[in-house]
């Protein structure tokens, strides 16, 4: 779950922390979740890391990039 995407219960988000030993869960702040996003209808040659850390760091924190995600999606856009 800590993983996977954010998890969901009756429509209302769902955070969860990892605890250690002697931790108390009363006093973990769970006030962060991440969240995949994905952004539509770039211009080609704007697929790489450094664009996407700069969205990134413009909507909050940039955590991680999914460069397998366009090797398959770079042929769709036809000139």
């Amino acid at each position: 779950i800590v993983n996977g995407s954010p998890r969901t219960f009756n429509n209302q988000l769902s955070v969860f922390a990892v605890l250690s030993n002697g931790m108390d869960p009363l006093k973990t702040p769970l006030l962060k979740v991440g969240f995949w996003v994905q952004v539509h209808n770039l211009p080609s040659g704007m697929y790489s890391e450094s664009i996407a850390k700069q969205f990134g760091y413009f909507i909050g924190e940039f955590v991680e990039y999914d460069e397998n995600h366009w090797k398959d999606k770079r042929n769709i856009y036809h000139f």
